[in-house]
């Protein structure tokens, strides 16, 4: 979490610093104008994300079924996601999950199918929050006047969407391997029960 925030304080400081700089004059804007417009597209962003948040757990669970094709991971995202490293970087994304009971960043129990498809579902559920989080952010840019939208606003969404992307290229990664694990228990209680 401590990553996340200071990448958006850092946005914030720098987004203002270089529109205070370059555009500060264009605009006939104070310092602490330019400030406010930034930090405040920054909480809309905010809002947004935990409103997201709110809607995507009230839909119904069957939306979120781990096999329904809108969650196959193709071969050539596995292969995109370790050229990137996710491997390396991926435990340093915070994970929300523990506000709604869910802590996702370590399986709790390798043999326990019912914790596995939940933790599948969640996986579901974080993808569909980011990505919704990701397009909606882009809405900040219709809350001041237009002129500002390249200099103030849309860099801040960029920022967000950026910040969205990395959790769903983290589910996606990480939802095959949980499918085979839960694949794997089945047959093991397949033969056990035999």
């Amino acid at each position: 979490m401590v990553i996340y925030l200071s990448i958006i304080f850092l946005s914030i400081i720098f987004i203002s610093v270089m529109n205070i700089i370059f555009t500060m004059s264009m605009f006939n804007l104070s310092a602490p104008y330019i400030f406010f417009i930034v930090f405040i597209s920054a909480v809309i962003n905010f809002i947004i994300d935990a409103i997201v948040a709110l809607v995507i757990h009230k839909l119904p669970k069957k939306w979120f079924n781990p096999y329904n094709s809108i969650y196959k991971v193709w071969g050539f995202e596995r292969k995109f996601y370790e050229n990137i490293g996710i491997k390396r970087w991926k435990d340093r994304v915070p994970e929300m999950g523990q506000l709604c009971n869910f802590k996702k960043d370590k399986i709790a129990s390798i043999n326990d199918n019912e914790y596995i498809y939940k933790f599948l579902e969640e996986t579901c559920y974080a993808e569909v929050l980011h990505f919704l989080s990701a397009i909606l952010g882009f809405a900040v840019i219709f809350v001041f006047p237009m002129k500002y939208m390249l200099y103030f606003t849309l860099p801040v969404a960029l920022v967000n969407c950026f910040l969205q992307v990395l959790p769903i290229f983290i589910q996606r990664y990480t939802r095959p391997k949980l499918i085979k694990l839960y694949e794997r228990n089945l047959r093991n209680a397949l033969v056990s029960n035999c």
